[in-house]
Parts: structure tokens; sequence; C-alpha cells
């Protein structure tokens, strides 16, 4: 027989989900962008632009693309948690209209 699973596991269960969900779009963005890159006038101005940073900031321009880099993969997987209270609730009324309005939403 099956025990009960807590809202505490169903919710690392998610999050863990996500995070692999987000680490892998990132590593594929990664992978797409190595392609890319080597056959592209972007080569040079990204090159540019990471030793303009680092000269003109020295050791926070190392770390400001540090924070870049690592930063990305985590807000995507902050982003598509974001939500993740409507479907908690346990109300159809509130999951479903909360899951509709998020691609008709305006931009601010």
């Amino acid at each position: 027989m099956a025990r009960p699973i807590t809202s505490a596991e169903i919710l690392a269960v998610k999050f863990r989900a996500a995070a692999w969900s987000a680490l892998l779009t990132w590593v594929m963005i990664v992978f797409a962008l190595l392609a890319v890159l080597p056959f592209s006038h972007a080569t040079t101005f990204l090159i540019r632009w990471g030793q303009q940073l680092v000269e003109t900031q020295g050791g926070n321009g190392w770390v400001l693309l540090a924070l870049f880099i690592l930063l990305l993969p985590w807000l995507t997987w902050k982003w598509m948690i974001n939500q993740v209270w409507a479907g908690l609730t346990g109300r159809y009324w509130i999951a479903v209209p909360m899951a509709c309005s998020l691609g008709s939403r305006s931009p601010d």
C-alpha cells in the first residue's frame, strides 16, 4: 500500500523537475551558440564587449560576467516555478484561469 504524499514532497519534485528542465534548456542553448558563433560576426562583438567590461571594471568585470552566465539558468527556473502556487490551491477555478492568462498577458 502506498503512503500519502505530502505537499512538501510534491513541491520538491516540481522544483527539481523545473531545475533539470532549465538546466537542459541552457545546455542546448550553449551548444547552439557554440555551433553558430564561429560563423557569425557577433563573435568579435561579444569578445570586444567582454574585454572592454573586464578592462574598465577589473575584477568586478569577471564577477559580472560570471553572474550573468549563472543567473540566466536561475532566472529561467524562477520563472518556471513562479505560478506553482496556483496549482497547489486545489481549486480548479483558480488554476485553469492562471494557466490560461499567462500566455495572453500584455507586456508592461
